[in-house]
């Protein structure tokens, strides 16, 4: 199963967080998708951005969870 397949089992679809969608913060596109609610520690995320292909991570800055 790949990323988006898991992301679209799961219900997760974009790299959305509440209503606001994430961008990559080395292209600019908002074709991100969440890939991990916690990175490399609890207070980051883990995206994949499809327009350049680069993983990064993303402070949440007490934003509520994707779903929430």
């Amino acid at each position: 199963m790949t990323g988006s397949q898991r992301a679209e089992a799961s219900g997760r679809r974009g790299g959305q967080v509440g209503d606001a969608r994430v961008a990559c913060p080395f292209c600019g596109s908002e074709e991100t998708e969440l890939v991990s609610l916690f990175g490399s520690s609890a207070l980051t995320s883990q995206y994949y951005c499809h327009g350049c292909r680069t993983g990064f991570e993303r402070v949440k800055w007490g934003a509520a969870p994707p779903g929430a």
